[in-house]
Parts: C-alpha cells; sequence; structure tokens
C-alpha cells in the first residue's frame, strides 16, 4: 500500500506527514491486536486512508482487510501523532468500535490476530497502543 505524503513545513525545513484510521476493540477486558507480516510489533486493526474514502470509512475498511471482521464504529476517535521515520509522521485516529460480525483470522498482509489482556499487553507493541488505550478506557493500562 502506498503511503499518501503530504508536505508541511518546519523549523528545519520540510517534513511529510500521513493520515491513519484504526479500530480499537476491547471486550471482556481484552484487546484486538494485529502483527504486520515480517514485523515483530503489534498495534490495532489500521492503515491509511484512500483518496475516495473518510476516516471512520478508512478505520472500518482496514478492520475487515486485516480481520475479517465487519464493524461499526461506536464513539469519536483518539488522536495520536505517531513519527514512523526521520521525516514522516503519521496522524493516526484511533476509533472506538465493535464486531458486527464474523471471527478475527488474519489476512495476506497480517501473521497474527490475538486478544491482548488490557492490563498485561504484549512488550512489543507500537507506541500509540498505551497511550490510546489508557485514553478510550479512562485509566492506566
Amino acid at each position: 500500500m502506498e503511503i499518501k505524503r503530504i508536505p508541511m513545513l518546519t523549523v528545519d525545513g520540510e517534513r511529510r506527514f500521513s493520515l491513519g484510521a484504526g479500530c480499537v476493540i476491547v471486550m471482556q477486558g481484552k484487546v484486538l491486536l494485529v502483527r504486520t507480516a515480517g514485523s515483530d510489533l503489534y498495534k490495532f486493526p489500521g492503515g491509511h486512508a484512500a483518496d475516495t474514502e473518510n476516516l471512520r470509512e478508512a478505520a472500518l475498511r482496514e478492520l475487515t482487510e486485516e480481520t475479517g471482521l465487519s464493524g461499526e464504529v461506536t464513539g469519536d476517535p483518539f488522536v495520536y501523532l505517531f513519527a514512523a521515520e526521520r521525516d514522516l509522521d503519521i496522524l493516526l485516529f484511533h476509533y472506538p468500535a465493535r464486531i458486527i460480525s464474523g471471527k478475527p483470522s488474519p489476512s495476506t498482509e497480517i501473521e497474527e490476530v490475538i486478544w491482548a489482556d488490557v492490563k498485561n499487553l504484549p512488550r512489543n507493541c507500537y507506541d500509540n497502543v498505551d497511550p490510546t488505550l489508557e485514553k478510550m478506557l479512562l485509566q492506566p493500562v
């Protein structure tokens, strides 16, 4: 998938950023996480928005593409600025969501789908996972 890079001026010159969206699904004290093929890090199901969709649509599309689940957004997003590379920031929109149908299973781009205990997350999660869960659950994880 191609990442849309939008130029943004900074003090040091040009820097780029991208917009991403994903679903945060918590059920019975567990959160749905995925691990992309070739990566050791867990993340929420999500990715970059296509030109023809809004961020909510992107989050739900990515959920289906990565896990096979159909979902529904249940609230407003939590936004997190993620420094992906030295010259790229990603503004991530995390939507609380619930499963409408399906059973989670990895796609071709996802190697593993897990339900992780929100109080005992894997150590190898992206930096946005802990603060997003803390904000959405309104308590430390």
